[in-house]
């Protein structure tokens, strides 16, 4: 009896025009018209398959570019958020993922930063944004993300009318707008 494999073969071989399982062919048989299916399409075992593989050159590597949703909100991006009533301050989360086209992880960051006093109890203070997908450290303790370590699922906006530049997230009752450039200068006071 011929084999599934060589039926198999046959009926590819017919176009899938013929099922041969009811043909009781032996072996040989089998054997006899593949070769046959193979004469005539000019097919042998010893012609390459696919000769564009192997002329085919490896192409260069390049650095891969950070990936961006419809927002040109990336990994890495930095959203700024400034806050309080008797108070100023600033707080900073980044993007650690992108969730699709529209929403992003974020984690509450701490940047690095130069001070210039004001007055006794204020500050102007000019944060270093971390450029090229860089990650800054996560602060220890939040209280506008949920989980710090693997950070908090949140919903793109954007102020535009063209509904894309612009990108905004709301933490909860604030937003938190994306930051551009490599510092950002924030007021910030506090009362002891």
């Amino acid at each position: 009896m011929a084999t599934k494999r060589q039926l198999f073969a046959l009926w590819l071989a017919s176009g899938k025009s013929h099922d041969y399982r009811n043909d009781n062919l032996t072996k040989e048989q089998a054997s006899q018209m593949l070769e046959e299916f193979n004469k005539k399409s000019g097919y042998t075992k010893e012609s390459p398959k696919n000769d564009k593989k192997k002329e085919s050159k490896p192409r260069p590597k390049s650095e891969p570019k950070p990936k961006a949703n419809k927002f040109g909100v990336k990994v890495g991006d930095v959203f700024h958020m400034s806050w309080g009533y008797d108070q100023t301050n600033n707080d900073f989360f980044q993007v650690v993922e992108l969730c699709g086209e529209q929403s992003v992880r974020v984690r509450e960051v701490s940047l690095e930063f130069n001070s210039t006093a004001i007055g006794f109890m204020s500050e102007d203070r000019v944060f270093k944004i971390p450029q090229d997908g860089e990650l800054a450290p996560h602060a220890e303790q939040s209280i506008w993300i949920k989980d710090q370590k693997r950070g908090d699922i949140k919903r793109l906006q954007s102020w535009s009318g063209d509904g894309t530049t612009n990108p905004y997230i709301r933490i909860d009752n604030h937003h938190a707008t994306k930051c551009d450039g490599k510092t950002i200068k924030c007021y910030e006071s506090w009362y002891a």
